[in-house]
């Protein structure tokens, strides 16, 4: 089974033929109220908040299990470094403090610079907390009750993906990810040449990773690709355990098979939608790549003006023909980007993402039945969203499993503080 690589940065809104379903009589919008409401989520830890002075533009947050017990926990990245609130089995979180002073803004860290990340690259259960700095890769290992050693840097990780290198947030797109299946992440960087990837390597190695090498002279700057105009995602598409690159480009849908040795085939296009001639922006139409029939293929879920749209993956790394399965979530009923986040992710475990949004009156989810259709959606907690005060530019929200049952939870960072609230039903 493939390892989940979780990230500490979150994206801002990580953004055809019509469906053989009916739409539903009376579409769910930003604002729907249905019987599934919950009360305001409660404020489980009075840090990482704005009133605490975390700042998206300046300090980067997120969840991952940095102790090993099996518990989503809350990773801060501030001014003075790495802070750490432990999850538990009560959604409750109990707070580590601050527990390493480097990756902050004291030590010269600038998120318009330098992303960083949790994965846990030696296997151990733990997830690490790495940095694309100026040099190269960092990397501080998680130890016993979340402790966290001294960064290595370059020497002992990769001397690539750096400022000094030429990487640029503006430009490029860096990930932690498990290309080949091999139980192993690697680091993976869309750059100006194309497809950039240093392979990881067992615990005790010389050094993290193997030294970096081009997989792919395309999907790069050089080729055209622009963050502010196209997506780029790696998934498996195919089912054969390795990633594949997809590429939303200006004529649709552009996959290049991942091979088992980490290197990509030329990309084809294999699907004219989804992309900038069709009318889809990135800052409008938020698109992801996704399982949402648990087949183990990748499907692609886009968020158009009038709707949801699904197309389901192939085992020949192709697309089939999108249908819009669900009339909400899109533009004509309510939702924008610079208000409203939307997320698909696997809420309940079941192998088959959900769609979360974030909306005006609350949070609303629409799960995904056993055909890759979504249902209509339930406002399932009447929080998180924009008349409760949340706002993108202050406040992140994300899925995570804080109390280790399986099932994810809602982590906010609010105004007070870090909200986490359980879902209060999972059905579909």
């Amino acid at each position: 089974m493939r390892r989940r690589i979780r990230t500490v940065l979150l994206a801002a809104t990580t953004a055809a033929a019509l469906a053989a379903r009916p739409a539903a009589a009376s579409p769910a919008t930003a604002d729907q109220h249905t019987p599934a409401d919950r009360d305001r989520a409660p404020i489980t830890h009075l840090d990482f908040g704005w009133a605490q002075g975390w700042r998206t533009d300046r300090h980067v947050r997120g969840t991952g299990d940095v102790n090993g017990d099996g518990h989503a926990d809350v990773v801060g990245i501030g001014d003075r470094g790495v802070h750490l609130a432990l999850g538990g089995e009560t959604a409750e979180l109990t707070g580590a403090g601050l527990v390493l002073r480097d990756f902050g803004v004291a030590q010269g860290w600038r998120t318009r610079l330098h992303p960083r990340m949790l994965a846990d690259l030696d296997a151990n259960g733990t997830d690490d907390v790495v940095g694309f700095g100026n040099r190269g890769l960092f990397v501080s290992d998680a130890g016993p009750g979340g402790t966290l050693t001294a960064p290595r840097g370059p020497e002992a990780t990769v001397r690539d993906f750096g400022v000094d290198q030429g990487w640029r947030t503006d430009r490029h797109v860096r990930e932690l990810a498990d290309l080949q299946g091999d139980g192993l992440v690697d680091v993976v960087g869309f750059g100006n040449h194309g497809i950039q990837a240093a392979s990881g390597r067992p615990a005790g190695s010389p050094t993290a990773f193997s030294p970096s090498t081009r997989r792919l002279a395309d999907f790069g700057w050089n080729q055209g690709w622009r963050p502010d105009l196209h997506v780029r995602q790696l998934a498996d598409v195919t089912g054969d355990g390795v990633l594949d690159a997809v590429g939303f480009g200006d004529a649709g849908v552009q996959v290049a098979r991942g091979r088992a040795d980490g290197t990509f085939s030329a990309p084809a296009l294999v699907l004219r939608e989804f992309g900038r001639a069709q009318g889809w922006r990135v800052e409008r139409h938020p698109r992801h790549v996704a399982d949402v029939n648990a087949d183990g293929r990748a499907d692609v879920v886009g968020f158009g003006h009038a709707g949801v749209w699904v197309s389901h993956g192939a085992a020949d790394g192709t697309f089939g023909a999108p249908s819009m399965t669900l009339q909400d979530f899109g533009a004509a009923q309510g939702w924008r980007p610079d208000r409203h986040q939307r997320e698909v992710v696997d809420l309940n475990g079941d192998g088959r993402a959900e769609i979360v949004g974030f909306g005006n009156s609350g949070t609303f989810v629409s799960y995904a039945g056993f055909d890759g259709n979504f249902a209509v959606s339930t406002r399932n907690l009447s929080d998180y969203g924009w008349h409760q005060g949340w706002r993108p530019g202050r406040h992140l929200r994300q899925p995570a499993d804080v109390t280790g049952d399986g099932l994810l939870e809602v982590v906010g960072f609010g105004e007070r503080g870090t909200a986490v609230t359980e879902w209060l039903s999972f059905s579909g």
